[in-house]
């Protein structure tokens, strides 16, 4: 994906381009303490990295910067039951971890689609796990479990000391790899440690030592000549749709709690706008036409944002557009 991305930007683009690529799966490994699915993921997303180095370092004229917004699950290497872990080899730390083919929720996946008696061959196969009666009790209650021989009803889907017990199979799961390998964690949520950040210049102009998260924002704006102007130029591609139509009367439409199917603007007696999430497709017509498939149809600059209030968040240059059409 990083490939096919830098390859679509950097066709005749003179002006240059900005990327983001976002290693996003490894946050829900970490939320859910799978140390498989985070080892996985920072290794894929290592991969993506090499591709964008060897890019930059080709082009002679890119920037990287490699970092994450914020620590997750307080995951720590030595356990207290394991003895003499400050002694502890490459092989006991890691060697269990690296012969585990499947995430927790890939192995969930494998447990629904297979017989129950093959439960134990699974957890030997691709995790090299051999259940104990603790375990299999726990993923019999876990009432998201398709294959369990305990009725639904009976099922009892809590956690217990050891957190074995849940309504969900990929955290079963988890709790079962966290009790085999030699690594612990202190929660599901965030932390509040310094991150990792590592860059690359041509020229070497990069960040060094303790840096700001609003340093980098500065850092990134030298780069593109932007200082003192991203403000503006926020206010100008995503302005609330509340101050960009205060004139008129908008309408959310879609379910509650979901993403909106979009805003629609009550443009005249008859007219309407509407604005679709996360694209910059807008339509204009009447109901009729609307429900015939023939409103005229518009880009924006770019795209519409939505937040958990339901703010769309617009090019404030949205009208100016529709009407010079």
């Amino acid at each position: 994906m990083t490939q096919k991305a830098l390859s679509l930007l950097d066709h005749n683009n003179k002006e240059g381009f900005f990327l983001m690529v976002e290693g996003s799966k490894v946050d829900w490994a970490a939320h859910a303490n799978d140390p498989v699915g985070m080892a996985t993921e920072m290794l894929a997303f290592d991969k993506a990295v090499k591709v964008a180095l060897d890019f930059a370092q080709k082009d002679k004229n890119t920037a990287i910067i490699i970092l994450s917004d914020h620590g997750n699950s307080g995951m720590s290497i030595g356990l207290q039951r394991l003895k003499k872990y400050d002694k502890a080899s490459e092989k006991e730390l890691f060697g269990h971890l690296t012969s585990i083919q499947k995430t927790a929720e890939g192995m969930a996946q494998l447990l629904n689609q297979t017989q129950r008696e093959q439960a134990q061959e699974l957890f030997e196969q691709y995790a090299q796990i051999s259940l104990d009666q603790e375990d299999l009790e726990a993923l019999f209650h876990c009432k998201s479990y398709k294959n369990s021989p305990i009725p639904l009803e009976e099922r009892k889907g809590i956690s217990t000391e050891k957190g074995l017990y849940s309504q969900d199979l990929s955290s079963v799961i988890c709790a079962i790899y966290k009790k085999y390998l030699p690594f612990g964690f202190t929660t599901h949520g965030h932390t509040g440690e310094e991150v990792l950040l590592a860059s690359y210049h041509p020229e070497n102009h990069r960040p060094t030592g303790m840096v700001l998260n609003t340093e980098i924002n500065e850092y990134l704006c030298r780069l593109w000549g932007l200082e003192n102007r991203l403000p503006q130029l926020t206010d100008e591609a995503y302005a609330p749709h509340s101050k960009v139509f205060a004139n008129y009367t908008t309408s959310i439409k879609g379910e509650s709690n979901k993403i909106p199917q979009y805003l629609e603007v009550k443009l005249t007696k008859k007219k309407k706008l509407r604005i679709y999430p996360f694209t910059p497709n807008m339509e204009v017509g009447t109901d009729k036409e609307f429900q015939q498939g023939t409103a005229k149809k518009f880009r924006a600059p770019n795209n519409a944002v939505v937040d958990k209030t339901e703010t769309f968040y617009l090019n404030n240059r949205i009208l100016q557009i529709i009407s010079a059409r």
